[in-house]
């Protein structure tokens, strides 16, 4: 039942994702829960869901393989974080650079988890800024120091692996690593 849409449930995961959920517009909600209900779409989140997570959250051994294929990436990577994102902890920063050879992160103090929805003229500027010519922005990006600590993902951050899930593949590819 978690799976199915449901446009008042999306509507509290997405501002559980963002620090200022006035950034949030009605738009946004209605282009995320289009996505939901597109054929397929319920079936592979149950598919990425059974793969990947149980009640306990992300397996381990998961976490494991994703740490180790972040070191094969050898191409310039900009992290962007939210210091007030609670889906990914900005300590999980200093996990993602610590495996990210190329890397460079930029934390966006006023931010949660969806920092292209909070900030989407400064995301936009920047992700253009970074395509055009990512080793200068990343050699102007004064790296801010977060505690090392293993990325982890508790499972009493949010109520479901459902409702932990469907955030995260909205918003992974843009918010957590763009690649030039």
């Amino acid at each position: 039942l978690l799976s199915l849409p449901d446009r008042n449930r999306l509507r509290a995961e997405i501002y559980a994702c963002v620090a200022d959920s006035g950034s949030v517009e009605e738009d946004d909600i209605e282009r995320a829960y289009a996505i939901t209900v597109l054929p397929g779409v319920q079936a592979a989140q149950l598919r990425l869901l059974r793969a990947y997570a149980d009640l306990r959250g992300v397996h381990r051994s998961e976490l494991d393989r994703l740490h180790a294929g972040l070191h094969s990436i050898q191409v310039p990577v900009l992290c962007i974080w939210g210091r007030q994102d609670r889906i990914l902890p900005v300590s999980a920063a200093a996990a993602a650079l610590h495996h990210l050879p190329a890397a460079g992160l930029i934390i966006r103090p006023a931010c949660g988890h969806l920092v292209f929805v909070e900030e989407p003229a400064w995301f936009d500027e920047t992700v253009r800024q970074f395509v055009r010519s990512p080793a200068q922005l990343l050699a102007g990006i004064r790296l801010q120091a977060v505690p090392a600590t293993p990325l982890r993902l508790p499972s009493s951050r949010l109520p479901s692996p459902a409702s932990r899930l469907l955030p995260r593949l909205l918003a992974a590819a843009a918010t957590l690593v763009l690649l030039a």
